[in-house]
């Protein structure tokens, strides 16, 4: 009869390091992925169009039949899966060994999801990996003691560590949902208040409803934006229930290709706003209409094949829409409203007009159709287009800033600032010595503070560089580093006098910035110029940068600069060639 031998305690206490080891690096690199989507953090490599965003939003990042992240079930996943684990003390019994098993295929088919569908998400790999090590580390166990008995606290303990960590991530989404839809709801009040105001002439090429109508909704959109597509189900229902609602539609594709005040987030929202346009010019209104939800069913991307079978299936005639597609005339009708956006300060899609009044707010629950609710109610008469006329991109632009909620900003250890300590308005700016915009904003606070008593300024660093930024998404600025640390280095030699000294030339010479330059500098404000580059190379100095990175993505930083006039964001800075701080602090000071 052969009997099992137990395996040297030292062994189990080997695998119980390692599992713990393999399950604190996926259940942590799960925790990154769901603090992300909660805020709480920005994810470095999980910008707007990474493989980490596409794949949160695709179906393999949302719990099947819940609308629960994936990331979250990893977190409570790999946290009972600890807890067994240590009760098990690697040892693990028949249940816990079924449950890696679990998680191992789970992960094998994610990672072949992954593959398949070229995003490979390097938080996601790790956590994956890291799933089917402890799988591995748990079938040594099994091998090395086939006769272990199960043991009951392994399984309840496990239990217990899941239902609990389910529990503080539900809390913490709640908690999230929460604060958006507050100042959703609170934006939304805002603009219904407003609606009634304007008088002009605002509408599409294109309506659906009544003309005159009691309410009349404009929307500028992208047939590729997720958020948009959302909105169109709202007016479609509204179109549908409401016989005092006007819609008309204007594009603002997310694409460069012919957006040029855009980044390219869609490749594709070009040629779907000008296979509207076309599907219009041939077609009419009706033509318009079919096209425009065609184009949001399919998420504003075809192929070629695919758009002829969409055209005889509309009954357009496919020979006329491509041409006009291609054709001068849909490229102007796009760009001559992503021109009129621009002129009314957009900044994101969709962005609403009801009644000539831009209806911020619109991602609380139902915005779109409780407004329309809210108004009927008012009993408006029927009028035209002529009785719009939104605000423009100045007056919208200082009023973003003032309905921008005030932020606590996270302390500077290291503060870097301009002007009186008492000054009531503070001026926040988070930059990069090497960007060109960043300059421009610096030269316009270091004036407001040379003739104004009341302002103070602060620096903060947001070098886009990876060499000392591990959250920036791609180095755009090679020498944005060592700029800050010149700018450091100073201040640790020669105090603050000489740190804005460093700063301002940091600032006025970006483009010849080297280390010979830098050392003529630091003779200049009386640092030996060798001296100044040994202590730049100095690893404490990533300090002060680090504090200030981590403070920008902790207030949610997307672009820089990011500014702060007396404590709220500054979503828009600069109109054309206006500078518009000067205006925002004149406001802020009469407070």
């Amino acid at each position: 009869m052969t009997k099992s031998v137990p395996a040297p305690p030292q062994s189990a206490s080997l695998r119980f390091g390692f599992g713990l080891v393999a399950l604190v690096v996926a259940g942590g690199s799960a925790l990154v992925l769901a603090l992300g989507h909660l805020g709480a953090m920005a994810v470095p490599g999980c910008g707007p169009e990474s493989a980490c965003a596409k794949l949160a939003a695709s179906t393999w990042g949302k719990v099947p039949l819940v609308d629960w992240p994936v990331s979250f079930l990893g977190v409570a996943w790999f946290a009972g899966l600890a807890a067994a684990w240590s009760a098990a003390r690697g040892t693990p019994g028949p249940s816990l060994a079924w449950l890696s098993r679990l998680g191992a295929f789970g992960s094998t088919t994610f990672v072949g999801a992954m593959i398949g569908e070229q995003l490979l998400c390097p938080w996601c790999l790790a956590v994956h990996v890291a799933s089917v090590v402890f799988w591995a580390i748990v079938e040594w166990g099994r091998l090395a003691r086939p006769a272990a008995a199960p043991s009951k606290w392994q399984v309840a303990t496990g239990v217990a560590a899941f239902a609990l960590m389910t529990g503080l991530l539900a809390f913490a989404e709640h908690s999230t949902r929460g604060a958006v839809r507050a100042r959703a709801e609170r934006d939304l009040a805002a603009s219904m208040s407003e609606m009634g105001k304007f008088t002009g002439t605002f509408t599409g090429r294109y309506r659906l409803g009544p003309d005159p109508a009691a309410i009349r909704i404009v929307v500028f959109t992208d047939y590729q934006c997720p958020d948009c597509k959302r909105i169109e189900g709202e007016l479609r229902t509204a179109m549908k229930t409401h016989d005092s609602v006007s819609l008309s539609v204007k594009h603002f594709p997310m694409c460069a290709e012919c957006n040029p005040n855009a980044p390219t987030m869609h490749a594709n929202a070009c040629w779907a706003a000008r296979a509207a346009e076309a599907a219009g010019q041939v077609g009419g209104s009706a033509g318009f209409w079919k096209m425009h939800e065609w184009l949001f069913a399919r998420g504003g991307s075809f192929t070629n094949e695919e758009l002829d079978r969409g055209l005889a299936e509309l009954g357009l005639d496919r020979t006329r829409v491509v041409a006009a597609i291609h054709g001068p005339q849909t490229l102007a009708n796009v760009q001559a409203d992503i021109a009129e956006a621009m002129k009314l300060g957009i900044s994101t899609t969709p962005m609403i007009f009801v009644n000539g009044v831009e209806l911020r707010g619109w991602n609380a629950p139902d915005a779109v159709l409780r407004t329309i609710a809210t108004l009927e109610a008012k009993r408006p008469a029927a009028t035209t287009a002529e009785s719009d006329r939104p605000a423009l991109a100045l007056e919208k632009s200082l009023g973003d800033w003032r309905e921008a909620p005030t932020v606590a900003m996270p302390p500077d250890a290291f503060p870097r600032t301009l002007g009186p300590d008492s000054a009531p308005v503070s001026i926040v700016v988070f930059g990069d010595y090497q960007e060109p915009y960043t300059a421009e904003v610096d030269r316009t606070c270091r004036t407001m503070v040379k003739v104004r008593s009341d302002v103070r300024y602060a620096f903060r660093h947001y070098p886009v560089d990876q060499q000392c930024n591990g959250t920036a998404e791609k180095t755009l600025h090679p020498l944005a580093c060592l700029a800050a640390r010149a700018a450091e280095a100073s201040a640790a030699l020669g105090g603050i006098e000489a740190f804005w000294k460093m700063h301002d030339w940091l600032m006025t010479h970006q483009g010849d910035f080297n280390k010979a330059t830098v050392s003529a500098e630091a003779t200049a404000i009386g640092i030996e110029g060798d001296v100044l580059w040994e202590a730049m190379q100095l690893p404490e100095l990533l300090n002060s940068i680090g504090d200030d990175v981590a403070a920008a993505k902790k207030l949610g930083l997307t672009a820089i600069p990011m500014i702060f006039v007396a404590g709220k964001e500054v979503q828009r800075w600069k109109l054309g060639e206006e500078n518009l701080l000067p205006r925002i602090v004149e406001e802020a000071a009469k407070k």
